[in-house]
């Protein structure tokens, strides 16, 4: 969760504990803006076009498994074009399980 915790910061220029989608844009600038549209239709759930921390988590443990499919789609995609055996890399790992922490800890506030 520290990590989800640090981006969430990284993001939140202002430090006011909301993310707008111009924050996003500044912080993420090769994000489209269609793909920020995209995760505030996940994470504003309250639909005041502010993300606070708890809609931030949720959102980002709530898209875990679509980033994981992402990952090992991109990782086949490298193994073919470089005719490598495709392995799941230690920082790919290692964000997984801060994914599936931060779930359990969700869980458990819930």
């Amino acid at each position: 969760m520290k990590t989800h915790r640090k981006d969430f910061e990284e993001f939140d220029t202002n430090n006011d504990g909301y993310l707008t989608p111009q924050e996003l844009k500044n912080t993420l600038p090769d994000l489209t803006s269609e793909e920020i549209e995209d995760f505030y239709k996940v994470a504003d759930k309250n639909k005041d076009e502010l993300i606070d921390w708890n809609e931030y988590l949720a959102a980002a443990i709530e898209i875990a498994p679509e980033i994981e499919e992402l990952l090992k789609h991109e990782e086949l995609i490298h193994a073919e074009a470089t005719e490598e055996k495709p392995s799941t890399s230690e920082d790919t790992r290692t964000h997984i399980s801060n994914l599936d922490e931060d779930q359990q800890v969700l869980k458990d506030e819930i």
